[in-house]
């Protein structure tokens, strides 16, 4: 209760959602009602304490011509006879709607229904975009409902699976070549579906649609699949001073196509032209650290950057675990600024220098291995890597780049791949993430 007045949007009143959205939050970090329910349920849980709730909670969805409803029954499980409402709210930002509060005046064992419809989709695709793919999307889904009774309330995670059953599985995998599969799951079993990467593209978007049917009913799988093709770093040294010619045998990634220019929620991209913000990177493996050269196109020496990095064995990369970072921008005497991140101790050495070109900018950096918490290049040969990139024009608003992102940087989960070379320009395989 101390903690209260820090929060002032959302103590005392009913959750609009279970997220703080505006004010002290963001998008990953419940409110301070949300962090004790989560306490009190990992005690309970700690402890082998039973639930015993007064109210079971059964949903499911449906496809319909105008979009998608999802039913929810409530049922009295307390054995007493209970009074109150029933409150709905769709997880963050995504709107739904309900005739009003759902009265209920239940005796043991009896249930009260009701319908809810999700205005913004009307379609599968629309599963896939932000804020509907964090209740209908993935092979999770669900909303919450308050159950306020008495003086208090209490919030559900209600599951709200679709009626004809089929997801695509999701899943991490590297793949050699240009073809993958992924598997989908339905009433009749698991499939294989291929899909064929796009020759000469590096890094893209996929997205996956299965009709399903039984019954006289039509359902949909929809996922999407992500594909980066692991960046080469070229064992060898540089000379961090923003001449870029001893780099140009080395392959290099793009950070700038459109479907690179994302928030944590989606697709936002506020350039003119995918020119107007492009850049290329570089690799090289030194023996004391990691060189990066940027070639970008365009005005740039207003943006950001921040590098992450994650040097576990490959078979850790894209789990839970920690990570190291950088921060990056362009001072005007074409010093490149780095600072280390908190989750790193020591960065001896670390540097940068870029020079303006007649297209835009060139720049070389070195990150010592140290700041990674480590000596040396993994063992392995390949170190997780992730460039969020912040490119501020001199009018408009500004675009957030990402080289592999799919949701928050601060989760490993959508990192991608360096892999340490010999030989300059070799087969690169691709990192694939489903949803």
């Amino acid at each position: 209760m101390a903690m209260w007045p820090l929060y002032p949007q959302s103590f005392g009143t009913p959750f609009s959602t279970l997220l703080e959205s505006r004010g002290k939050g963001d998008i990953i970090h419940p409110n301070v009602l949300g962090h004790l329910l989560i306490a009190k349920a990992v005690y309970a849980a700690l402890n082998g304490q039973a639930s015993s709730l007064p109210l079971t909670f059964v949903g499911q969805s449906r496809w319909t011509k105008t979009g998608v409803i999802s039913r929810v029954t409530a049922t009295n499980a307390s054995g007493q006879p209970r009074e109150g409402r029933l409150e709905a709210y769709a997880p963050s930002a995504a709107r739904i709607a309900i005739p009003g509060p759902v009265m209920y005046s239940l005796a043991p064992g009896e249930s009260v229904s009701f319908e809810i419809t999700w205005p913004d989709v009307r379609k599968p695709e629309d599963t896939l975009l932000f804020p509907e793919f964090l209740s209908l999307g993935g092979d999770f889904k669900h909303l919450y409902v308050v159950d306020f009774s008495g003086t208090g309330g209490l919030p559900r995670c209600v599951e709200i699976p679709f009626q004809i059953p089929g997801d695509f599985v999701p899943g991490r995998q590297i793949v050699e070549g240009r073809r993958f599969e992924v598997t989908l799951k339905t009433q009749a079993g698991a499939e294989t579906v291929p899909v064929e990467i796009p020759a000469d593209s590096q890094v893209g978007r996929i997205p996956l649609f299965r009709t399903l049917s039984s019954d006289g009913k039509t359902g949909y799988a929809v996922t999407e699949a992500v594909y980066v093709e692991f960046g080469e770093a070229l064992s060898g040294e540089a000379e961090v001073d923003g001449d870029l010619c001893e780099w140009d045998t080395h392959r290099s990634a793009p950070v700038g196509e459109p479907c690179q220019a994302r928030l944590w929620s989606g697709p936002c991209d506020n350039r003119k032209t995918p020119e107007d913000a492009y850049l290329r990177l570089a690799f090289k493996a030194g023996s004391n650290g990691l060189f990066i050269a940027l070639r970008g196109h365009r005005e740039l020496n207003r943006d950001r950057a921040t590098l992450f990095f994650d040097p576990r064995p490959p078979e850790q990369l894209g789990m839970v675990g920690p990570y190291y970072w950088a921060g990056m921008s362009f001072a005007a005497d074409g010093v490149v600024s780095l600072g280390k991140g908190e989750t790193s101790t020591n960065a001896p050495g670390m540097t940068g220098r870029w020079r303006a070109t007649k297209t835009g900018l060139d720049a070389e950096l070195f990150i010592p291995y140290p700041l990674m918490d480590t000596s040396g290049w993994p063992a392995a040969g390949d170190l997780g890597f992730s460039l969020v990139w912040t490119h501020q024009p001199k009018d408009g608003k500004p675009t957030r780049l990402t080289w592999s992102e799919d949701g928050h940087e601060w989760n490993p989960l959508w990192y991608g791949v360096v892999r340490r070379v010999e030989t300059a320009n070799s087969p690169m395989p691709f990192l694939v993430r489903t949803r």
